[in-house]
């Protein structure tokens, strides 16, 4: 299974080309980092960008059935209740680190 650093850093590289700017503060419907949840299809990173939920962005980004895991949105793989809640935290947190390290990047 992918690691949620390597899932997170594929999926961001994807937004990047897709939704440019989407890390970005200072840009409509901006990924609030307090509330990100990626186990909350309306908290996670595409429901909080333009997108309004994780099944619609899954759907602009053209995800193929079978990549999910790869990009890091959501989790299909075969992890108990348990093992998912820990992934999922794990997950939440690269995604933030994606963040800042890209808000960082820019700030003066």
């Amino acid at each position: 299974m992918i690691t949620p650093e390597q899932a997170a850093s594929n999926g961001a590289a994807l937004l990047d080309e897709c939704d440019p700017g989407w890390w970005r503060e200072d840009v409509g419907c901006a990924i609030n980092l307090q509330t990100l949840d990626m186990s909350s299809g309306c908290r996670c990173v595409l429901g909080q960008r333009n997108f309004g939920s994780f099944l619609v962005g899954w759907e602009k980004l053209n995800i193929k059935m079978g990549d999910e895991d790869k990009y890091g949105f959501v989790v299909v793989s075969l992890l108990s209740f348990s093992d998912e809640d820990v992934y999922y935290r794990a997950l939440t947190k690269a995604w933030r680190q994606e963040i800042l390290m890209r808000r960082a990047a820019v700030s003066p």
